[in-house]
């Protein structure tokens, strides 16, 4: 049995600049600045509203978990017509051989 090795990997979701440039703004972000505002915190601006997806998975390299990642964020994790997002390797757990 071939050992595979184990990343941690963070998918960043983030709107696109098609979201961005709506005029007025973004609107997730436009009604956080304002509640923001009505709750006191003054020169508090937010610029972007987004999700991390944290993810664990198992791969022979670091390049296939990240074409893995890359894929999956391409075909589930981000709404391409509204989101931009990027794939990062975090961390890396190799397999070592057992004497």
């Amino acid at each position: 049995m071939i050992e595979r090795d184990t990343y941690r990997i963070d998918v960043l979701v983030l709107p696109n600049a098609d979201v961005k440039n709506i005029p007025g703004g973004d609107p997730v972000v436009r009604g956080v600045n304002d509640q923001l505002e009505s709750l006191g915190f003054m020169g508090v601006h937010v610029t972007d509203v987004g999700k991390i997806i944290q993810v664990t998975l198992s791969a022979n390299s670091s390049d296939e978990a990240l074409q893995k990642m890359e894929e999956a964020s391409r075909t589930f994790l981000a709404n391409s017509i509204i989101e931009d997002f990027q794939v990062s390797l975090v961390e890396e757990n190799p397999n070592t051989p057992q004497s």
